[in-house]
C-alpha cells in the first residue's frame, strides 16, 4: 500500500474500463477525479492497447495499460476504479484488494449477497477501503431533504410516496441495443430491479430512512424484447416493473413504484413526504432529471403557511468547487468520501459492506414478491 495516503499528496487513481468513446467512466469518473483536489488520474486500463493509449491521451492519464491485473498490481496507484461490466467487477475487484489497493466498484457490485460479504470481508482483512458506486447516498438534494427533516421542518414523518423511472427507455423497455444485451441475463444482476432499484432504494435511506419491513410486488410485462439494430426478438427472464411498499426506520410508512422502459421525455420522478406539521414534495430541478444522478427541486409546504421553494446551495464539502454540475456531481461525493476516510483511516459510506445490505434488501424484496407477504428484514 503506498504511503501516498498519509501523505498531502494526491491519492493516485487507476480506472479499469475507460472507454474513450463512450460509458460512465468518460461523463462521470473523470470529470468526477478531474475535479477533487484530493485526486489525480494516474493510469487507465481497458482490454485493447489502442483503446487504453487513447483513453489516456484523451483523459490526461500518466499511463495505461492493457488488462485488469497490469493496473491493479501497478505501485503507482493507491486507488482501482472498476468501471467495466457488472459480470466482471468480482475478478478486478478480487485483484485490486490481493495488491492492497483501495477500490471504487461501481453498482451493482456483484450478483449475489454471498460474494458481496466475502468481498467486504477481504477487504476488511487487508485494511483496504471501499466505496460503492450508489452515488445518490452523496446526493446534495437528498442531504438538503434530509438536514429538512432532521429541523422538524416537516414534524415526524409519517408517509413517503415515491413513483420513479430507470431514466433510460432501454432498462426494462420493450427494445434494447445489441450492445447491452448481456444485461438481460439476471445471473448478471443487472435487472431493473438490482440496477435501478438498489440505487433509487440507497437514494430514499440517505434522503429519509430505510426500510425495515417491504410487501411487494414485481412484474415481467415484456417476455421478450427486440433488438434495435436487427429486429431480432430474445427472451428476457426479469421483471421491468416493480412495486414496494413498507415500514422505515424512523416509524413511517412508505411506497415505491420504478417504472422499467419509461421513454427519456418522461418525467424522472415525483417523491412526496407528508409529516405532522407540512409536506415536501420532490421533482426533478431538469427535465428528464434521474432520482439518482441528477438535481431536485425540493417545495416545502407548511400545515399552517405558503409553499417554499428551498434552495440545494452548493457543499464543497460534499462535492469539490471544481466539478461542474451534471452526471458528475453525485459520483464526486463518493470520490471525495473515498479519499476522506483514506485519510482518516476509517471505513466509507457506502462501502462494500452497504452494498450487501442494499442485495438482501433486494433480496427480501423478491422474497416478498414471490410468497406474498409481507417481509421484515434484519
Amino acid at each position: 500500500m503506498s504511503s501516498s495516503q498519509f501523505t498531502s499528496e494526491p491519492l493516485r487513481v487507476g480506472i479499469v474500463g475507460a472507454n474513450p468513446a463512450a460509458g460512465w467512466a468518460r461523463v462521470a469518473h473523470v470529470p468526477a477525479i478531474a475535479g477533487n483536489p484530493g485526486l489525480r488520474l494516474t493510469a487507465v486500463a481497458t482490454t485493447r492497447e489502442a483503446t487504453a493509449r487513447a483513453a489516456a491521451a484523451a483523459f490526461g492519464a500518466e499511463k495505461w495499460f492493457t488488462g485488469a491485473e497490469a493496473l491493479t498490481a501497478s505501485d503507482d496507484i493507491d486507488i482501482v476504479v472498476v468501471a467495466v461490466k457488472a459480470p466482471a467487477h468480482e475478478a478486478v475487484i478480487r485483484s485490486a484488494i490481493a495488491h492492497g489497493k483501495h477500490v471504487y466498484s461501481e453498482w451493482p457490485l456483484v450478483a449475489d449477497l454471498g460474494t458481496a460479504n466475502e468481498l467486504a470481508r477481504l477487504a476488511h482483512e487487508a485494511g483496504v477501503r471501499t466505496i460503492v458506486g450508489l452515488q445518490g447516498a452523496h446526493s446534495p438534494s437528498a442531504r438538503r431533504v434530509r438536514s429538512l427533516i432532521g429541523e422538524g421542518r416537516v414534524g415526524a414523518v409519517q408517509s413517503v410516496a415515491l413513483v420513479t423511472t430507470t431514466g433510460a427507455p432501454t432498462l426494462g423497455g420493450s427494445h434494447v441495443p445489441a450492445a447491452d444485451l448481456w444485461r438481460l441475463d439476471r445471473r448478471h444482476g443487472t435487472t431493473v430491479l438490482s440496477v435501478a432499484g438498489g440505487g433509487v432504494l440507497a437514494t430514499l435511506a440517505a434522503a429519509v430512512a430505510s426500510f425495515v419491513s417491504v410487501s411487494a410486488d414485481l412484474e415481467a410485462f415484456y417476455r421478450e424484447v427486440t433488438v434495435i439494430e436487427t429486429g431480432e426478438t430474445v427472451p428476457v427472464d426479469s421483471a421491468n416493473q416493480f412495486v414496494v411498499a413498507g415500514r422505515l426506520d424512523n416509524g413511517a410508512m412508505a411506497s415505491i413504484t420504478l417504472q422499467g422502459g419509461s421513454p427519456f421525455a418522461t418525467p424522472g420522478f415525483f417523491l412526496q413526504i407528508v409529516g405532522s406539521k407540512g409536506a415536501l414534495t420532490v421533482t426533478p430541478a431538469l427535465p428528464g432529471g434521474t432520482f439518482v444522478a441528477h438535481p431536485w427541486k425540493i417545495r416545502l409546504t407548511p400545515a399552517d403557511g405558503e409553499c417554499e421553494i428551498i434552495a440545494v446551495e452548493p457543499d464543497p464539502e460534499l462535492v469539490p468547487v471544481g466539478v461542474a454540475a451534471g452526471l458528475a456531481t453525485n459520483v464526486s461525493g463518493l470520490y471525495r468520501e473515498l479519499a476522506t476516510a483514506i485519510r482518516e483511516d476509517r471505513p466509507a459510506n457506502p462501502d462494500f459492506a452497504t452494498a450487501a445490505s442494499v442485495l438482501g434488501l433486494l433480496d427480501r424484496i423478491e422474497e416478498s414478491a414471490r410468497v406474498g407477504r409481507r417481509v421484515r428484514l434484519g
